[in-house]
């Protein structure tokens, strides 16, 4: 079972996950950097080559970090209270903690929030070593009611500090002191964890204590980390960090490499159960550490395994996302949203800017153009998860593509197009791309996403960040019976 789990991407709900595929006592660190409660919508940024192509920039939802109390919450709620929901068994103090928050915040947001966050804390516990630590990252608008409900999982006598983060980011207010810091809150599940106490160089301008003196004649002492984190040594993710990658929540990495580097050894199973854009999974691979990441959205796990890649990291496997068509199908059917993002992935094109309102634009694929002002062409998908098919369909598309002024089209569908829907894409015609004939509108069947090279024409000058995986590289025949 442990070997099945080393390195390891989890696409789907953390709570089935760690229930159903992570054993007991198999985990010696936890970080998770949930969902803060903020009451916002937040989006990820894509942006092209760096931002050196204007025009090429989108931004998809990511998630909404927004609570209100309905099915699931009254499912995770009851769950919790019955004892049903998580193979690890509530404690009577969590229970009634529970009952005295739904008493206190009645049925809104914040408990629904809470009722989510218990159940998965349960688990966590579960599947953290004896010896482990857990790092929860929140901030002051819940981290109060996270602090107690850690104390009834982990147990107050395993609370070891209350660590801030203070960074100097965004605008302030003056109506109160600017809200510039996190929670993070280090718990471990007994007395007996592994700690490596992490020293900074402290500086003074006199000598005294003994001090120690470097190579330019400073004074200084090497001093154990406070629980105080605002030195220049974590500074957050910024618009103009090398590390950004576009994700709203991202953590700077340096910060994951103290945690990871405090509370783990060489070899030890790192677990993120919210892994987000994959921080924490980078810097457990890069310190020789195993990992596991779990997130729900189909668009963290994409992000992050380019990342990984990026970096010529391949020794991981992805688990959840479709193998076959049949798995694509059952993905279509429970979420349509995750099932389009999927597809565009495959296609490594950008994302539509929106989950609603995206005007018929599933994914965008820009391309170097030399003959157009702004120097990028378009194309742009549509994505049909339905397994009808119908002339309609490429109408559609048609229209979409006029509205965006686009130079081609690319349509994604469960079944293959009829002859009808052939006749009306040859009708479109084709377009010249340095001297190329490129169809404007083209055919994929989901089945075609799971080939190696994938049977649609792409223009061969992609922007720096498309892969040439797009390229048929060998000769093969597309839909409209011409050969690439």
């Amino acid at each position: 079972m442990e070997q099945q789990l080393k390195n390891k991407l989890y696409f789907g709900d953390n709570l089935d996950i760690l229930r159903d595929k992570i054993p007991d006592n198999f985990v010696d660190l936890i970080y998770l950097d949930p969902p803060f409660k903020s009451g916002k919508t937040y989006n990820i940024i894509f942006q092209p080559s760096a931002g050196k192509i204007k025009g090429a920039t989108a931004q998809i939802e990511t998630f909404k970090d927004t609570w209100k109390w309905g099915i699931e919450a009254q499912k995770n709620y009851d769950g919790l209270i019955k004892g049903n929901i998580t193979k690890e068994k509530p404690g009577q103090k969590l229970i009634e903690l529970m009952k005295s928050m739904r008493s206190y915040l009645d049925e809104y947001s914040m408990m629904a929030y809470l009722s989510m966050m218990a159940t998965r804390l349960l688990e966590m516990k579960r599947v953290l070593k004896d010896t482990g630590s857990i790092y929860l990252h929140c901030d002051p608008t819940a981290s109060h009611y996270l602090k107690l409900l850690m104390d009834a999982v982990f147990g107050v006598e395993n609370f070891r500090n209350e660590i801030s983060w203070g960074y100097r980011t965004g605008g302030i207010s003056k109506k109160w002191w600017g809200r510039k810091h996190d929670i993070v809150l280090f718990y471990t599940k007994s007395n007996k964890y592994y700690f490596n106490p992490i020293k900074e160089k402290i500086y003074y301008e006199k000598p005294f204590f003994s001090p120690k003196v470097d190579e330019e004649g400073r004074y200084y002492a090497d001093v154990y980390l406070r629980d105080i984190w605002d030195d220049p040594k974590v500074k957050p993710v910024i618009n103009v960090s090398e590390e950004r990658l576009g994700y709203p929540t991202q953590k700077p990495e340096t910060l994951l490499e103290r945690i990871i580097k405090a509370s783990s050894n060489e070899g030890d199973l790192v677990l993120d159960p919210f892994c987000g854009c994959g921080t924490t999974v980078a810097v457990a691979e890069r310190l020789g550490r195993r990992w596991i990441g779990i997130d729900i959205t189909y668009l963290a796990i994409d992000v992050i395994s380019k990342r990984l890649k990026k970096s010529r990291i391949t020794n991981f496997e992805i688990d959840g996302e479709p193998k076959d068509t049949y798995s694509a199908e059952k993905l279509a059917e429970k979420d349509p949203f995750q099932f389009q993002i999927w597809c565009i992935s495959k296609l490594d094109a950008t994302h539509s800017q929106r989950k609603t309102g995206d005007k018929g634009v599933d994914g965008i694929i820009n391309f170097h153009d030399p003959s157009k002002p702004s120097q990028v062409g378009k194309g742009i998908i549509q994505v049909k998860g339905t397994k009808e098919v119908s002339p309609a369909m490429v109408r559609d598309l048609k229209g979409t593509m006029k509205s965006q002024s686009a130079d081609m089209g690319i349509l994604i569908t469960f079944k293959k197009p009829t002859q009808g829907m052939i006749e009306e894409a040859t009708k479109e015609g084709v377009f010249v791309y340095f001297r190329k004939k490129i169809h404007r509108i083209q055919f994929l069947t989901v089945e075609d996403l799971f080939r190696i090279y994938i049977p649609v024409e792409i223009p061969s000058a992609l922007l720096p960040n498309y892969k040439n995986s797009l390229i048929i590289k060998k000769k093969q025949r597309n839909i409209l019976g011409d050969t690439v």
